[in-house]
């Protein structure tokens, strides 16, 4: 009989699956497998009749549900594939298949909201489903929620790492949200994955852009400018894969437009002393890079619109970097016939979209000619009358063709609009410090600083120096920070060199300083600027540079520098002093007067500040180099009732202090309050005060009789004075009265009023001095425990806090530091030395010895123990580093060395009750060659603490160990060792070990220091003794737990330490046995 065909074979299988379907019509598996055979068979329509009949009978058959959709979806019958997924859905909350493919649908259908809810309840099916996940990451991104997004995208990537379309969109995400570093991770793994995948490169790129925005910012313009090289690779490996696509190639120029504004001039290399050569070299290196990148982002953009020269805002781009290319080039014409390449490009822009406000501001920006600038800013502000852009740049014409009212209106205006804009605060700072008053002086600084705070800009930042420097604020670290970015922005300005030496020379800093005026003389050689234009920065870069010449004690290089400008005839007042001032230091006496009779003869022509100022500077050099007798001189010829500057003030009182037959008489002590400053006055009687007690009888020591009283009298005319109290506060310490020293604390202790540290002594020195004074004179008894003076002024609460408050103001002052300990040393000792304060003074104490350092071994280990004793955490393992240094260095034992250092840091855990890492350390400690029997005797003590505490017997092994190994170790009996030893042995059932060790412990003691637990332990073991037999009573006899009863032992334990319960309980069942 020949085998059936395949045809019957499959005929067959439909007749038994109707069969069995016609059996029992609501059971959907035999449709299920019907509609299989149909769908093998290439009947889809019956395949899908019988799909259809399965679901209907049980929606949650996921496996019939998706054939009859995937059947749909091939038909094309989106409709009805949604259909049958809703009825499913609508049926059974279990159908998780249905609400997944109607998730799909409703995506694919742009229904966000919908698809939301789908997806959310087919995931509790489905929670390891990567495609869902993702699809709803999609759905939360086109809504808008991009937290849930990211959310959605992450659990996505967990559970697939190869999800490159999660990476790109968690990207973008993060972009948005503006976490660069997490978006340019997430491109970079897609990266990784698809290497050739253009989406992903065009999202690096424009990370790495937003990116390097985000570090120009903040100043990190090195970081920026390596961003931006990556972006740069990015965009044009994307351009190369995408071919001619427009906003690939705008993207490559913008990176390449950003690096040319960025990249940073570095000055690492260039050191004080460098030649011009070297300079100028590294600047013109820096600027072609900068004109280099520009030139790439110029062809980008003109690639960009070759492909679509209908895009405006890629004219408005390329106009933009055209004209940073005609100013780095400096080829800016004004020429009004020739119309410039930027001005061509704006307009180019204007034509496509001509009512555009942001290009017409963009022309007015760009164009050099001054009409078509203006026309350009109306024509935007006629568009839009509120855009602060177009009213900031009017502001910034109007100021330059000096109409400074309606520059000051315009930029008020456009400040209003919109107070994030930096240009209108930098405008009216230039208004502000044309003026000098100096309420107007410190408005422009704050205009400005909010000017580079919002806008980096260099020649803002140059701005700001410069109105520091006039406003006394080169100290400030936002000063410094804006100079220090301008150099790197612009080196090619020598005003950035010259204002970042005034900053370095300000904070004392004289070699930076010198090279950065020295870089700033360099600068002024290549600029293309005429001889006339050149000779003012000139002089004052050369002067900077003398003056920190001779800071630095160059005073030969500055004298130089002086010279020089004699010669060129550009020496003016200020290098007068300077080069008279360096003449001195070098020993030329005669040239230096004569220098200075020079300045003498250009006083008439001077203003009255510049000329008191020059004159004070005659008179300090006449007495420096000629005596008193010169000076005098100089004063004697000064017409009369001149006006006094504070210096010059100061100098004749300082000259009449000097002088034994007062020559002097002071005019401004006669002139009314208001005509002299409250400052300087306070200076003058100070100096007054010291020349009477100069000028005293007595030839060996300070008269302060004369000085005190004068002073006295000054305080009557000047109650809130710092300066004369501080003066009167060092001369009461210095007389000879006993209360001196509470009188001068309440004449130094002011709550409010003008401060000064100035004087003979600060406040917080003489409120020291006075308290070692008080308690050495005023305690007459020593056992009190608190000080017996009436006047307790030093031991107030605010002492203590003024100085914690010095030291938190001026953290590098020693001196500050210094009287801090001293007072709590001195509270300490008041008080007998609490234990608060003294771990205070031990903390000190500590730091200091740790930052001073030691060169022994001991010295580690004892800082190892002062440590643990000062209360401090160890938050490093600096102590122990530098002991194996010095282990290394002195070529010591080391295991004698280590075994100390854990046995210290054993003891330090042991303090904090951390048993567990004091047991480790003692097990390293005894784990060196030739353990100390202290090591071992610790660690054995340190195991049976373990087994109390922790009611864990393999300790109590350990421990027996340990002590046996420190009894036999040690020449003489140890006492407690074997006392620990019998505990051990007891512990684990040996009563002879027990018994042997406590005899032991007994002899181990002298008989004057045995303690209470001893006599205890005695009594246990006679207790025992009394309870044998007696053949064993004469072995006993001699033993020393016979020598008295067991109740006498317990007496005498109770009699040693009567506060223990455990004696009395004993005692107790002593008495009832």
């Amino acid at each position: 009989m020949s085998a059936p065909t395949a045809k019957q074979v499959a005929e067959e299988e439909a007749e038994r699956l109707l069969a069995a379907a016609k059996l029992n019509p609501n059971d959907g598996g035999p449709f299920r497998s019907l509609g299989h055979h149909y769908a093998r068979a290439g009947d889809a329509q019956r395949a899908a009749r019988c799909y259809q009949r399965a679901v209907t009978l049980d929606p949650d058959d996921a496996e019939a549900g998706e054939a009859l959709c995937d059947l749909l979806d091939v038909e094309g019958k989106e409709s009805l594939e949604l259909a049958v997924c809703k009825e499913a859905a609508g049926k059974s909350p279990r159908a998780f298949w249905a609400f997944r493919r109607l998730g799909y649908l409703q995506v694919h259908q742009n229904k966000w909201s919908e698809a939301i809810q789908s997806l959310q309840h087919s995931i509790r099916g489905y929670p390891t489903c990567a495609d869902l996940w993702e699809a709803l990451g999609l759905a939360y991104h086109r809504l808008g929620m991009f937290t849930a997004a990211v959310k959605s995208y992450g659990r996505a990537i967990e559970l697939d790492s190869s999800r490159v379309f999660a990476l790109i969109e968690s990207g973008n995400i993060q972009l948005m949200l503006g976490y660069f570093r997490k978006g340019v991770e997430q491109f970079r793994s897609a990266l990784e994955l698809a290497p050739h995948n253009h989406s992903a490169y065009f999202g690096l790129a424009s990370a790495l852009l937003a990116w390097s925005r985000h570090c120009v910012a903040t100043g990190a313009f090195t970081w920026a400018a390596n961003l931006l090289k990556e972006a740069s690779e990015a965009a044009k490996v994307c351009s190369s894969l995408t071919g001619n696509l427009s906003c690939v190639w705008k993207l490559h120029a913008d990176t390449q437009l950003a690096l040319a504004r960025c990249f940073p001039w570095e000055d690492g290399d260039i050191k004080w002393g460098m030649d011009e050569h070297t300079f100028k070299a590294s600047v013109l290196e820096w600027r072609s890079t900068c004109l280099s990148a520009a030139n790439g982002a110029k062809l980008s953009y003109q690639r960009a619109l070759h492909l679509t020269p209908w895009e405006a805002n890629i004219h408005i781009d390329t106009a933009v970097c055209l004209d940073l290319i005609c100013t780095m080039e400096k080829n800016n014409s004004v020429d009004l016939i020739i119309w410039e390449l930027p001005e061509k490009m704006s307009l180019g822009g204007l034509m496509l979209e001509p009512v555009n406000k942001d290009f017409w501001v963009t022309l007015g920006s760009v164009s050099s000619n001054q009409s078509l600038k203006q026309h350009s800013l109306i024509r935007a502000l006629h568009l839009d009358m509120s855009l602060s852009e177009a009213w900031a740049y009017l502001g910034k014409i109007y100021r330059q063709s000096g109409h400074k009212q309606l520059a000051r209106q315009a930029f008020d205006r456009a400040r209003s609009i919109d107070p994030s804009l930096a240009l209108p605060w930098a405008g009216m700072s230039a208004e502000d410090h044309n003026q000098y008053e100096a309420g107007a002086v410190n408005e422009s600084y704050e205009s400005c600083l909010r000017a580079v705070q919002i806008l980096p800009l260099p020649e803002f930042q140059i701005g700001l120096g410069t109105i520091a420097a006039r406003s006394g604020e080169l100290l400030s670290p936002q000063v410094l920070m804006a100079v220090r970015q301008a150099v790197q922005r612009a080196p090619h300005y020598p005003e950035s060199h010259n204002i970042n030496g005034l900053v370095a020379e300000v904070r004392s800093d004289f070699q930076s300083a010198i090279a950065s005026y020295q870089q700033a003389k360099f600068a002024l050689d290549m600029m293309h600027r005429s001889k006339l234009d050149n000779r003012y920065p000139f002089v004052d870069v050369s002067l900077n540079l003398a003056r920190s010449l001779f800071k630095a004690g160059l005073a030969t290089d500055a004298a130089r520098e002086c010279e020089e400008l004699k010669t060129k005839g550009l020496l003016n007042v200020d290098g007068l002093q300077i080069y008279a001032f360096a003449l001195w230091k070098l020993g030329r006496h005669d040239e230096a007067l004569s220098v200075s009779r020079n300045l003498a003869e250009n006083l008439p022509s001077m203003k009255q500040e510049s000329a008191t100022g020059a004159l004070g500077f005659i008179c300090t050099l006449a007495y420096n180099i000629t005596g008193t007798d010169s000076a005098a001189l100089v004063i004697h010829t000064l017409p009369g009732q001149p006006s006094y500057n504070r210096e010059l003030k100061f100098i004749i009182s300082a000259l009449d202090a000097l002088q034994p037959n007062k020559r002097f008489q002071l005019p401004q002590l006669s002139m009314p309050p208001r005509l002299t400053s409250y400052e300087v006055m306070s200076e003058v009687h100070s100096n007054i005060a010291l020349g009477k007690a100069i000028g005293g009888e007595s030839n060996s020591c300070l008269g302060v009789e004369g000085g005190l009283s004068y002073l006295k009298k000054v305080l009557h005319m000047y109650p809130d004075c710092s300066l004369v109290r501080n003066h009167l506060g060092s001369l009461l310490l210095s007389g000879g009265d006993w209360t001196a020293s509470h009188k001068a604390v309440r004449v130094t202790s002011l709550s409010h009023g003008h401060t000064s540290n100035r004087g003979l002594r600060s406040p917080h020195q003489i409120q020291a001095c006075a308290t070692v004074s008080c308690y050495a004179t005023c305690i007459s008894y020593p056992k009190f425990s608190f000080p017996t003076c009436e006047d307790q002024y030093l031991s107030q609460y605010n002492a203590l806090c003024n100085l914690q408050r010095l030291v938190h103001q001026e953290p590098w002052n020693q001196d500050a530091r210094y009287l801090l300990v001293l007072a709590i040393f001195q509270k300490a000792r008041e008080e007998k030395y609490p234990k608060h304060i003294s771990t205070i003074l031990k903390r000190k104490q500590y730091m200091k010895c740790l930052q001073n350092r030691t060169n022994t071994e001991i010295g580690w280990v004892m800082l190892k123990q002062l440590e643990s004793r000062c209360s401090l955490n160890p938050g490093s393992d600096e102590i122990e580093i530098n002991l194996k240094e010095c282990i290394e260095r002195k070529g010591s034992n080391p295991s004698k060395w280590v075994s100390l250092f854990n046995l210290a840091c054993a003891q330090s855990s042991m303090r904090a009750e951390d048993f567990a890492i004091a047991e480790k350390a003692l097990a390293q400690a005894c784990a060196e060659k030739d353990a100390d029997s202290c090591v071992l005797f610790l660690n054995g003590a340190m195991n049976m603490e373990m087994a109390r505490r922790y009611a864990a017997p393999q300790f109590i092994t350990l421990a027996a160990s340990s002590l046996r190994k420190a009894q036999q170790k040690s020449q003489a009996t140890v006492p407690v060792v074997s006392l620990l030893l019998a505990q051990a042995d007891g512990s684990l059932g040996s009563k002879a070990k027990w018994e042997k060790n406590l005899r032991l412990e007994w002899f181990s003691w002298p008989p004057e220091l045995r303690p209470a637990e001893l006599y205890f332990q005695m009594h246990l073991l006679a207790s025992q003794s009394t309870a044998v037999g007696a053949p064993q009573q004469k072995q006993q006899f001699l033993l020393p737990e016979t020598m008295q009863s067991p109740g006498a032992w317990l007496l005498r334990a109770i009699h040693q330490n009567p506060s223990c319960s455990r004696y009395w309980k004993a005692l107790q069942q002593l008495v009832y046995v």
